[in-house]
């Protein structure tokens, strides 16, 4: 990013940047926002990876990532994120996850994460993010949610699997 980005104030709290050609998180050109950003939309741009310490903002409530064309997200991916509440990777191309990619978001409220090529939610999928109560996986390859995948979740309200190819 140019110049723009790195001139922004630094009482920045919410940041679009939907629908550019970003090719990469703009972590250096975000540095000055680290301590006051909280929301942050990077969707549909042409973002392929979350490399670890790419996301370092620690008041950051809100983040996504939808429809960037995403592969693999490294476990510890989102330590630099701990107080993430609502995070959207809805339209990527990641066919599955561990559920260590969780283990630093404890504090996630909604996880969106349809139309991706997941087939399976596995046991425990979500032992990490016991505060959850909304999971959108919609229009995804979901065959298969095997026994446990919802059993630390007590919070949970809502799931919705619409369009899948579950019999």
């Amino acid at each position: 990013l140019g110049t723009e980005v790195k001139d922004l104030k630094k009482t920045i709290q919410e940041l679009s940047l939907e629908t550019n050609a970003l090719t990469a998180i703009p972590s250096a050109a975000l540095v000055n926002q680290r301590g006051t950003l909280t929301n942050l939309n990077l969707g549909l741009n042409n973002i392929n990876e979350v490399p670890v310490g790419a996301l370092d903002f620690p008041n950051l409530t809100s983040l996504s990532l939808e429809f960037n064309g995403i592969t693999v997200i490294p476990p510890q991916a989102f330590q630099g994120v701990p107080n993430l509440q609502y995070l959207y990777l809805t339209g990527n191309k990641f066919p599955s996850w561990a559920p260590e990619m969780f283990r630093y978001i404890t504090q996630l409220r909604t996880l969106g994460i349809g139309e991706t090529p997941i087939s399976v939610i596995p046991n425990n999928a979500f032992m990490h993010i016991p505060h959850l109560i909304r999971l959108e996986m919609s229009e995804a390859a979901i065959d298969t949610i095997e026994r446990g995948a919802f059993q630390r979740t007590p919070q949970i309200q809502a799931i919705v699997l619409n369009k899948n190819r579950l019999t």
